[in-house]
């Protein structure tokens, strides 16, 4: 009885495992690859906003020469011109600035510390100037001597102010070189105090020959415009209304300093 009970059993367990699903249906045979398990995956990031570009404070000495000659009185005069070009995107201040003459042999012949700097303050792609007239001892006219700049423009920290002019003309002086004429107008809300005026003048190469300036110490009322007049202190002689081909007015507050 035991013996038919365990065949019996025997039976249904075995009916069982034939009616139940298969090994390969089921995925769990040995020829079924793994599922595929992905870690250590990747963060995306959002994108990043661009960063805006760092302003470029660069300046770049574009011309640079002294003329020599001699005056009626037998003094031997110097004209010097250095354009300085600015060549960043940031506004400069060009400050105070200096210069050294020297000759042939590389020695110093003269030395200026206190020249002229025109105008405050130079966008990007404009052009300032240094420039001095004076009178050198111990030097002849036919010196062959070499301008060397020193020049520190810094970002501007004050604003480039600029007021419009007219009426602008030039012509030849006969006890001075040049003398020039024209109209500044207050365009802004408040009187104007001690005025600076300068115009460069360029050759047909557009290369600087001469600065003439002049300072309007009246006070210019809001909505007023003041004549202004100014004579060249002394120009070499090539340096005339006939060699002017072109120029460049401008009118700018003159106590505007930067430290």
């Amino acid at each position: 009885m035991k013996k038919f009970l365990a065949l019996t059993f025997a039976a249904a367990v075995l009916g069982l495992s034939a009616c139940s699903p298969s090994s390969a249906e089921t995925g769990g045979g040995s020829n079924t690859p793994p599922a595929k398990i992905v870690e250590n995956s990747p963060t995306i990031e959002p994108p990043q906003e661009p960063t805006e570009k760092a302003a470029v404070e660069a300046y770049e000495v574009t011309y640079s020469g002294v003329e020599l000659y001699t005056s009626s009185l037998g003094k031997v005069w110097s004209q010097v011109i250095i354009e300085i070009t600015n060549t960043g995107d940031v506004p400069l201040y060009l400050g105070s600035a200096s210069y050294d003459l020297e000759d042939d042999d590389g020695a110093l012949a003269a030395t200026s510390t206190l020249p002229s700097t025109i105008p405050n303050v130079i966008l990007a792609g404009e052009k300032g100037y240094i420039y001095e007239e004076t009178t050198l001892d111990g030097i002849s006219a036919d010196a062959k001597l070499t301008v060397i700049p020193h020049v520190k423009p810094k970002a501007a920290k004050v604003e480039q102010i600029h007021y419009p002019v007219s009426d602008i003309s030039i012509k030849d002086d006969t006890v001075w070189s040049m003398s020039f004429m024209g109209r500044v107008e207050n365009n802004t809300e408040e009187p104007l105090k001690l005025t600076s005026v300068a115009i460069i003048l360029y050759d047909a190469d557009e290369k600087p020959i001469g600065i003439m300036d002049t300072l309007i110490t009246d006070d210019i009322a809001v909505g007023e415009k003041m004549g202004f007049e100014g004579k060249a202190l002394k120009f070499p002689p090539s340096v005339n209304a006939d060699a002017v081909k072109s120029y460049k007015t401008i009118a700018y507050p003159s106590m505007q300093f930067q430290f």
